[in-house]
């Protein structure tokens, strides 16, 4: 949430949209009674069906098309291999009222939203979404998410505590149905040299606190090498490569992050008692030379050169850094052996991380306009029994030719745990403990033929005598079967923000408030804060923030807080 102005611009990537009606956003949804197809099997059983296949109904939508893309021949952006599969797993027709790419197709949807004339459904960001809130632009979807939509999707929003529902809830009524994605995907795990510390005989860590005297021992072990190389960056809801965010996590501080008290009160988690406890630590750790003493200038190109070049024997990142960092590591020495944990603050203790914020990433919307939005609750019920279908890997694949930001819905959510879930599917198919097939009936369907693959990859890997023979399978084995399972190993726990909004004062003031943090926490860490103890500075910094805006941003937040109730 900190980095406001990274909600603004997320609808600069390549987000697919769809909508319900003729161009110039006039509805042509046919009446209930032109739905052709609902499941016969839920029919003759007098169960409610909550598949409803519908009789190529026309709807109207905008598209983000990839810069530079090229279709096959034949294909269009309203006519191809993705909107194809969509009207099959459907029976709804994809009519484009415009297209784009980029940051065109960004100003284009903003000015879009302003005017007014929406299209039937497509998708957008928070801000927009929350824009289009406050204009009464949009169908209200609460009662068909409540009585249409499958309770098997529902299942999925409520393994992450329905924090992406509730930050649509406007007024208790739902205006947008938004992608929820696994969690731990953004999460900074330590990545650690293990051929380090066998060679120097050292315990595997167990808690933040370990890190410590390990980082001495690898600073020690070769003139120059790093003991913990970071990058100035804090947000607990944003975390990323060279982040020491799930630091903060782990020891009850959750900067970036809007928290709710027991006594009813949001505060802002860069100000709590907490967050200068890590600050502190982190500064110790400064002088005693284990973070470099330029780290808050260096890029992030700078930060891979030193785990790439066998510089540092650990760095915070995501899981997935298997597909770079670490691959580069090993083919720039082949005795390289990496291994990954999520360090609580105690050992025993369960990890803590911070949750990117519910409903960030992309939410479906319909507009006002249209006659039956209830079919857009049935087409995301339409792709989940799709899913399930013998046919649908080879669909999926066929498909795949085209850009998947031709697909004109992709809001379907994931479970909560399910790119742990990949990791752990991973392991015990690699040690024979479960069977391919048995993989995918564990696995979320839309997951289950990737997961397959996965598990395969970390097979071959475990069943080589030389694990690097394959580095694609490598890199996918090393990703889930050690990044993921870190996650697993310790009970991970991710903590999302109470509030994902953007009030008033944010739109006028946080960006200055974030580059105000961010020098702040990064002249705490370096000791550079005038004569004064890190506490002393701290102090400061609390009362520079609230008044320079920050207190007028807690109340602003307060008050929606208090008005979802």
């Amino acid at each position: 949430m900190k980095k406001w102005f990274a909600l603004l611009l997320a609808s600069l990537l390549a987000v697919s949209a769809a909508s319900c009606g003729n161009p110039g956003g006039q509805s042509s949804a046919p009446a209930e009674s032109s739905n052709t197809e609902v499941s016969q099997e839920a029919s003759q059983s007098g169960e409610k069906s909550y598949v409803k296949i519908f009789d190529d109904v026309e709807y109207t939508t905008v598209i983000s098309t990839p810069a530079g893309d090229v279709l096959p021949d034949g294909q269009t952006v309203e006519d191809n291999l993705r909107t194809r599969l969509f009207h099959k797993q459907t029976g709804l027709v994809t009519k484009v009222t415009w297209s784009a790419s980029g940051e065109a197709y960004t100003q284009k949807l903003n000015m879009m939203i302003a005017s007014g004339d929406l299209p039937d459904y497509f998708q957008v960001s928070y801000s927009q979404y929350m824009a289009l809130v406050k204009a009464d632009l949009l169908a209200d979807l609460t009662e068909y998410y409540e009585n249409d939509l499958d309770p098997a999707i529902k299942e999925v929003y409520a393994s992450a505590d329905n924090a992406d529902i509730k930050a649509v809830t406007r007024g208790g009524k739902i205006y947008g149905i938004p992608k929820a994605n696994g969690l731990g995907d953004s999460n900074p795990i330590l990545w650690m040299r293990k051929d380090w510390l066998d060679a120097l005989n050292l315990e595997e860590p167990k808690c933040i606190g370990d890190l410590e005297a390990i980082a001495k021992a690898f600073m020690a072990k070769d003139s120059g090498n790093y003991g913990l190389p970071i990058l100035p960056l804090f947000d607990a809801a944003d975390g990323g490569t060279g982040s020491v965010a799930d630091i903060f996590t782990n020891y009850g501080a959750f900067p970036g992050e809007w928290k709710v008290g027991d006594d009813g009160k949001v505060v802002y988690g860069s100000l709590t008692k907490e967050t200068e406890q890590v600050l502190e630590m982190l500064n110790g750790w400064y002088k005693e030379g284990i973070i470099p003493t330029d780290f808050g200038s260096w890029t992030g190109d700078q930060y891979k050169q030193a785990v790439t070049s066998g510089k540092a024997g650990m760095c915070f990142g995501q899981w997935w850094l298997s597909w770079s960092y670490m691959t580069d590591t090993v083919v720039n020495d082949p005795n390289t052996v990496w291994t990954a944990y999520a360090l609580p603050k105690e050992a025993g203790q369960d990890y803590v991380g911070g949750s990117p914020n519910a409903a960030g990433s992309t939410i479906g919307v319909v507009s006002k306009k249209c006659k039956d939005p209830s079919m857009f609750i049935y087409a995301l019920n339409d792709i989940f029994a799709s899913m399930k279908q013998p046919g649908y890997s080879d669909d999926i694949a066929e498909a795949a030719v085209v850009n998947n930001s031709y697909t004109p819905m992709t809001i379907f959510p994931l479970p909560a745990d399910a790119i742990i879930n990949t990791g752990l599917l991973a392991t015990e198919y690699a040690a024979g403990k479960i069977t391919l097939d048995q993989v995918a009936e564990k696995s979320f369907p839309s997951e289950a033929a990737y997961n397959q693959t996965m598990a395969k990859a970390a097979k071959v890997v475990a069943d080589s005598a030389n694990p690097y023979d394959s580095m694609e399978d490598w890199s996918n084995s090393m990703g889930y079967t050690i990044g993921m399972m870190a996650f697993h190993n310790s009970n991970a726990n991710f903590v999302a923000s109470d509030y994902s909004g953007i009030t008033d004062t944010m739109q006028k003031k946080q960006s200055f408030l974030d580059k105000l943090e961010l020098e702040a926490f990064t002249k705490m860490i370096m000791g550079d804060t005038d004569g004064k103890t890190v506490a002393e500075y701290f102090d400061d910094f609390v009362q520079q923030y609230l008044a320079q805006g920050g207190q007028e941003i807690t109340d602003e937040v307060q008050a929606e807080i208090d008005a979802a109730k």
